[in-house]
């Protein structure tokens, strides 16, 4: 069996490389169609996994989404896969504009509809791209009930829900006592925590709808009454979406010693290890990755009652869900996390205790049942 797995950037590939390795040891001739420049910690990948070069357009593009489909329709005929596997809204969109009558069955996962939670023109725009592509695919699966009832509404009928957290996360490597003391030590001097500090991390894009200005204005709020705070902020800046800051309140963020900025880093699970909550306070997400690791280490988090945050939080027991997003709201969820020690170790405690429902081999074989029997319904037969 032929499986073409199409994602927008090679970065996602590190959720879908235990998929994919899955797949290769089953006797699957694995290939991967997304936008890179470098297979970097990947090359090693290259044995059971093809990798094939897409520049997926970011956003709406009409003309960038039509190239990027003449190339992808060019590697489904030069490859005939069996099943094409398509990941995220955007590289949907472009798979759907690029199906012809001689694909094979093709499903796509979306971690998260824009059209439920946009407004205005961009509603419509979205709503008509999102739900055509649902429509003129196999099988459209989405990770949260918000998002299959907000399909089933505009009359898209081959789509799903699936089961568990998304795409899951690394035990393994988001796990505590698999962090050694010594990185742990040297973690702490990088960021210039001492004794009694407590720290918090925004892990993520640095844009607005991801939360980032409230957490740095409710960190300086916090910090007039509560100095031995430190905000870790793990992520890099968006082109494409608006941080949220005025260049005044940038300046203050680039300034403050006590906020640490390492841009993108592969080190997350050191930083979490000696952080001691994050603060996410999304307002949109699919089923959030990053919050799953962090519960996975035992580190609570502040985030909202927004779609796929919620979803990761067991009913509010290893963090603060907060109802209402703004600037004060988080603040004060800082501040009660800052000052109460056994508020932090109770939501540690119960994080641990859950973890285990994150593992990413609950999506892995569940998405290997989706695509098996996506190619049984083309009258083939998977090894």
């Amino acid at each position: 069996m032929v499986i073409l797995v199409v994602i927008p950037s090679l970065t996602s590939y590190l959720f879908l490389r235990e998929f994919c390795g899955e797949l290769a040891a089953k006797g699957w001739e694995v290939h991967l169609a997304t936008s890179w420049r470098s297979l970097g910690n990947y090359e090693e990948d290259q044995s059971r996994v093809t990798f094939h070069s897409i520049d997926f357009p970011r956003g709406m593009n009409p003309i960038s989404h039509l190239k990027s489909a003449r190339k992808l329709n060019n590697i489904v005929k030069d490859i005939k896969p069996d099943v094409v596997d398509v990941h995220f809204s955007a590289a949907a969109f472009t798979a759907a504009l690029a199906r012809r009558s001689h694909w094979p069955p093709t499903i796509a996962t979306v971690q998260g509809l824009r059209f439920p939670l946009a407004t205005g023109f961009q509603a419509k725009l979205l709503k008509f791209a999102e739900c055509w592509s649902a429509k003129k695919l196999d099988n459209f699966i989405v990770l949260t009930q918000d998002d299959y009832d907000a399909l089933k509404r505009e009359g898209v009928e081959r789509c799903a829900l699936q089961g568990g957290y998304g795409f899951g996360c690394d035990l393994e490597k988001f796990d505590e006592n698999n962090v050694s003391t010594a990185d742990k030590e040297r973690t702490k001097k990088e960021i210039g925590k001492g004794e009694g500090d407590v720290v918090f991390v925004f892990i993520g894009r640095l844009v607005a709808f991801k939360g980032f200005h409230l957490v740095v204005k409710a960190f300086l709020q916090v910090q007039s009454s509560n100095k031995n705070i430190k905000l870790l902020v793990c992520g890099e800046f968006d082109n494409l979406h608006p941080s949220g800051l005025t260049d005044d309140e940038l300046s203050e963020f680039n300034k403050n010693e006590n906020i640490i900025s390492t841009g993108w880093t592969d080190r997350i699970e050191r930083y979490l290890s000696v952080s001691d909550v994050v603060v996410f306070p999304s307002e949109r997400e699919g089923v959030p990755v990053n919050l799953m690791e962090a519960l996975s280490m035992g580190v609570p988090v502040i985030t909202c009652d927004s779609r796929g945050c919620r979803e990761v939080m067991n009913e509010g027991k290893n963090g603060i869900v907060l109802e209402s997003r703004t600037v004060d709201a988080v603040a004060a969820a800082m501040l009660s996390m800052s000052t109460d020690e056994g508020l932090r170790n109770r939501y540690s405690r119960d994080a641990l205790g859950f973890r285990g429902n994150f593992t990413r081999s609950h999506f892995v074989q569940e998405h290997i049942s989706a695509v098996t029997g996506l190619s049984h319904s083309s009258g083939k037969s998977a090894q």
